[in-house]
Order: C-alpha cells, then structure tokens, then sequence
C-alpha cells in the first residue's frame, strides 16, 4: 500500500509539472494528499467512536452485567480497534512518502527553472503538511496508550467482577453466624500483621539503609532521609502507612502494582531503587533530590507567569504520557507531588504509592477531604481510573500554577471538563494547546 502510493505521489507530480503551464493552473498537484487529509480526519472521528464504545463496554463490566457476553463485545472492539490503528498507521505512513514526493519532485522542477521565490512558497506549503503529520503522529501515540489503558482497566474490572462474584456465592452457602464467624477470624487472625515499631534515627532498615532523620509526614505514611550504606549516597526512605498494607490481600495488591511503577525511568519522575518488608511494615527507596514540592513554592497564593509555568507543565506533561505509555496511571496528581528542583526541573514523586493505592482499592484521606481533592477527576467518585483522569489533574495544577487569565480560559474548561471524553488526551496534545497562547 506504502509503496503504491507513494509512487502515485512521484507519477502525479511528474505529470503535474510535464503540463503546459495553463493545464497546471488548472487543477491541483496536492489533490492526493488533500484526499488523504480528509481520509485521516475520517478514521480519527471513526477510531474515537469506536474507543466511546470500548469504554461503554468496560462500564457495564463496572456495573456487573452478563460478564461473558462483554467479554466477547469487548474481545471484537479490540480487534476492529486493532485492525483500525494498523490501517491509521498505514495511511499516515503513505501521506508523510505522498508529501516528500511531491517536494522533491516540486523542487527539482523549480530549481531547474530558477525559481527561488517558488522553492521557497513550496518549502513553506511541505512546512505545514509536516505540521499536520506531527500532530496526527501524537494522536496515532495517544490512541495507542489509550487503547492499552482501556483493555487494562477492563481485564482487572472482569478479573475484579469474578471474584466478587465467587465471594458472594460463598457467602450465601452459609449461614449469616458462619459467615461472621469465619470473617471475622480472616480479619483478626490471618491477614493483620503485627507490626513492628517505626525506625528511629540511626537506626538500619533492610539490611542496607541507615535513618538519618523524618523528614516528611504524608497521608499514605512517613519519608526519611537516609544513607544507603553499600553505595555510600543519600537516599529518601518511605515508610507505607499500614492503613494502605494492614492486610495481606491489600498488601500483595498493592506490592504488585508498586512492583510495575518502580520499574520506570524517566528523567522527570523521582526513581524507586528498592522495595521491602520488615517488621510488618512496607519500605520504598527512592532517589534522593534537592528540591521542594510546588505545594510550598506556591503556599502563599502566588502564580506564576505563562513562559515559567509552560516550562514546569511541560516537563510534567512529557512524564504522564510515558507512564500511560507503560499501562499505568497516576489516577490523580497533585502540587504535592511535584518537586521543583534548584535548577527548574521537575520531578513527579510517589508514582509506585499512588498507582499502589490506586489498584489496591486505597484512597488517603487528604484526597478525599483536603486541599487536594481539587486535583481529583470526578469519574475517580465512582472508582473509575483512566489517562483522562490524569490530564484533568495536569489542567488542574496549570490552573492553580497561572491563576485563571481570560486567554486560558477555553484550554481550562476543555482539560476540566466533567465528561473525560471531552478533555485533552494526552500531556502533548495539552502543551500542544498552552503553547499556542501567547503573552
């Protein structure tokens, strides 16, 4: 398909430019890649119906309906979804050749005529079509993270649903003293866990990291200055709250998901070098980084102007699209969790803790009832989690970080808004928006 069309693209602008001059004048060499412009725009619109219909099938696996038939509606979204992105990309891949062929060959035939006010009006029209290719680019990158997002969310919601199921069938096996009975001895003999005390300065946790001092008390648990003794550096230990982990159930849920956000790299999110359990309790090792969260820098009320803030919001935009480019979400994303450093770089903390509490079933109290509760999207209410979730708390920060100008007032209610469907899909397609606003 690539290479038919891309030699279309060479044989129409050889005989555009072999025509007498008022045959040229009369028609249009860009016509293929103008068709193709529109055939783009028409399997982005059919692309996003059908993901609306994905998403509608995950809400009825939420709402408990015939699991097997959704499984197999959901299983036939995915492969038309599939087979749509492959024909996406293809298309895509044949306007980029359709638009090289058509300068080269536009160039060649101006170049040999000597027309430099020519090349340059073509440089500029190739100028745009690569515009209109970059931004196709990120929503062929946006489908993709959303696509993995949303078979992921329904593959644990199933999972989820199965279970609850199971349990439920169980229970109404016996009688409502029996079930009690054997509740309650799950409860308070087999999945608490004695708890040793928290550690005090001096004091070497796992074997290898030595507690200077506390240095941070937070909803989900404490954060100590440490040393890591084998490598000689400084380091930042987090003690998970047992709140979040008192359970067994809630503890391997939780490890589990905080397995898979520790494993990122990106130079925008604070890295997790270690994870383990002692004394009953969960430890996370993390990077050490001078800095302070944007929850102190901004604590008195002030804003910031547009230039700094797109600099800051664009560096926390780039490490959302990578970790929904890895399956995973923040599910929500607050001042407080993003460090400023002396420099001006940002780095997004605690992404093992919050995906953890998030696939957990956990939500800390702060979210819910503090300051932070603004950053919430209001599907997370109803326990859904998706990469819109996230870009509502990204447009919430940017909010709080300029204050609300009249000339950000579209991007705002866009990236606000109460449907996820109707808000920026990805962290570029946002910047994409805040940098056309101009001072």
């Amino acid at each position: 398909m690539k290479a038919r069309r891309g030699l279309a693209a060479l044989l129409l602008c050889a005989a555009f430019f072999a025509r007498p001059v008022s045959a040229a004048a009369s028609s249009s060499p860009d016509a293929a890649l103008v068709s193709m412009q529109a055939e783009i725009v028409q399997k982005k619109a059919e692309i996003s119906r059908l993901f609306d219909r994905l998403h509608a099938v995950g809400g009825s696996c939420a709402e408990g309906r015939d699991l097997g038939a959704l499984k197999k509606e959901h299983s036939d979204l995915q492969a038309l979804i599939e087979r749509k992105l492959t024909e996406f990309g293809n298309l895509c891949k044949d306007y980029n050749s359709g638009s090289d062929a058509l300068m080269e060959s536009r160039l060649l035939v101006l170049a040999a005529g000597k027309d430099s006010s020519g090349v340059a009006k073509e440089l500029a029209e190739h100028s745009s079509r690569d515009a209109f290719a970059e931004e196709v680019k990120n929503v062929k990158r946006a489908y993709r993270t959303r696509f993995d997002v949303e078979v992921f969310e329904f593959e644990t919601c199933a999972r989820d649903f199965a279970k609850r199921h199971r349990r439920t069938f169980a229970l109404e096996a016996l009688s409502v003293c029996a079930a009690l009975a054997i509740l309650a001895a799950l409860y308070f003999g087999v999945r608490r866990r004695k708890l040793g005390p928290a550690p005090a300065a001096g004091s070497i946790v796992g074997g290898n990291y030595r507690i200077l001092r506390e240095a941070a008390r937070r909803d989900w648990g404490v954060v100590f200055e440490a040393e890591d003794v084998a490598l000689r550096r400084g380091t930042m230990v987090e003690m998970v709250s047992e709140k979040l982990t008192g359970e067994r159930r809630a503890l391997a849920r939780f490890l589990g998901a905080a397995r898979r956000a520790s494993a990122l790299k990106h130079g925008n999110l604070l890295e997790t070098y270690a994870m383990f359990e002692e004394g009953g309790r969960l430890y996370l090792v993390c990077e050490s980084c001078a800095g302070r969260p944007l929850e102190e820098l901004l604590a008195d009320g002030s804003t910031l102007s547009l230039a700094p803030a797109k600099l800051l919001l664009k560096q926390a935009a780039g490490a959302l699209d990578y970790v929904h480019s890895r399956g995973l979400l923040y599910g929500v994303l607050s001042p407080a969790m993003i460090l400023v450093t002396p420099e001006g770089s940002v780095k997004l903390m605690d992404i093992a803790v919050a995906h953890g509490m998030r696939l957990a079933g956990k939500r800390a109290s702060g979210a819910e009832s503090g300051s932070a509760s603004a950053y919430w999207a209001p599907e997370l209410a109803r326990g859904e989690a998706r990469v819109e979730s996230d870009l509502f708390s990204l447009g919430a920060v940017a909010r709080r970080l300029l204050g609300a100008p009249l000339a950000l007032e579209g991007v705002f209610r866009r990236a606000l808004h109460e449907d996820p469907r109707r808000r920026y899909h990805s962290g570029a397609e946002f910047m994409a928006a805040l940098e056309a606003i101009r001072p």
